[in-house]
């Protein structure tokens, strides 16, 4: 009886236990992978009603179109850069670090409006911003004040053909890294002043065409940090920029475009195309020919419209949406009317017309 009776072992479940522990363990190594693969970032464009809105999360829904190399870029319809009419950029947006943003914004032809972009659009790693916002003709207005550019290499036809700009504020870009800006300003024909007060442009080695076709250009400001000692090509550079004056008087002259006066104005001895930052810009008289022949001149300097006329004479001065910002009678053969801002205005007088740029 002894022999037939076989030894027994409780089982304690110890086996069953590892290997459940062995799972879970197996199970939180994976979720930080698993949920990483699941919430990876990206960055694309929703295009819906006119509207191009950036974002960069990790939901990509169908129909996105992407950021990097948007043209040419077969994943746009061929029709979309003629549909856009405003540019979004969302908050999350705001977290993305591009390298590039080159033809971010290329021929976005209707485009009148970009929101956010300030807020949300880190430029601190991007190296190239070549023709970024080329052929936007129907953007006025365009604050890129806090765009950082410390590492961008390349602005070379940044604004082409922005016809409609009036205002444009690069004022705090930093370009000591830059070493193209040829074309930069091409067409930018609705300008009348630029303040490049921060452009270092000691590396720069093509100015080619920069401001050409900036036929309303008056004033051009610049620092001490500009230079044209590193440039090997600027033809062109001032073709075509008939309204614009050096800080001194220095008149434009259509045999010079290239770099040769693309300093400050010394005046007589010295001549440049451009104004010393802080200064006051010198405003060319504008009445023409036909207008001394009637015995009227009006023409402008700094921020004063001087009139040039017989007493008694009535006038008025309009701006460019034909609101009446003054109307009186000159007391005086020179009358001096100063306006509390600047920009481009109409005199208006006996029957005659005068734009002038402030």
């Amino acid at each position: 009886m002894e022999n037939s009776i076989k030894l027994y072992k409780k089982s304690t479940g110890e086996g069953k236990s590892n290997i459940i522990f062995i799972l879970l363990l197996s199970i939180l190594f994976l979720m930080p992978t698993l949920g990483a693969k699941a919430q990876t970032k990206e960055p694309y464009v929703v295009l819906k009603d006119g509207i191009a809105t950036f974002y960069y999360n990790s939901s990509n829904p169908e129909g996105a179109l992407p950021i990097q190399s948007q043209f040419p870029d077969p994943n746009w319809p061929k029709d979309t850069r003629n549909s856009v009419t405003k540019v979004v950029f969302d908050v999350s947006f705001k977290d993305y670090e591009p390298t590039s943003c080159a033809y971010w914004f290329f021929y976005l032809g209707n485009l009148t409006e970009i929101s956010g972009i300030k807020e949300n659009l880190n430029t601190a790693n991007v190296t190239t911003m070549e023709r970024m916002f080329e052929g936007c003709s129907s953007l006025t207005t365009l604050d890129l004040s806090n765009f950082n550019t410390a590492n961008v290499t390349d602005m070379s036809y940044m604004f082409d053909n922005c016809s409609s700009l009036t205002t444009l504020d690069v004022s705090n870009f930093n370009t000591a890294n830059v070493k193209n800006m040829g074309g930069m300003f091409i067409e930018c024909n609705s300008l009348t002043s630029l303040d490049l007060s921060n452009f270092n442009t000691a590396n720069v080695t093509d100015m080619e065409d920069m401001f050409s076709a900036c036929s309303n250009l008056n004033a051009i400001f610049v620092g001490d940090d500009w230079s044209t000692a590193s440039v090997v090509e600027s033809s062109g550079m001032f073709d075509v920029c008939s309204k614009l004056y050096g800080g001194k008087g220095t008149a434009y002259n259509a045999d010079i475009t290239d770099a040769t006066y693309a300093k400050i104005d010394g005046g007589k001895d010295a001549p440049g195309y451009f104004t010393k930052s802080g200064e006051p810009a010198f405003t060319t008289p504008v009445s023409d020919i036909s207008g001394k022949e009637i015995g009227i001149i009006v023409w402008s300097f700094n921020s004063t419209i001087y009139i040039e006329n017989a007493p008694d004479t009535k006038y008025t001065i309009i701006d460019l949406n034909g609101r009446t910002i003054k109307s009186a009678t000159t007391t005086s053969t020179k009358e001096e009317v100063n306006l509390p801002k600047s920009g481009v205005f109409v005199v208006v007088i006996n029957g005659k017309s005068f734009k002038i740029a402030l």
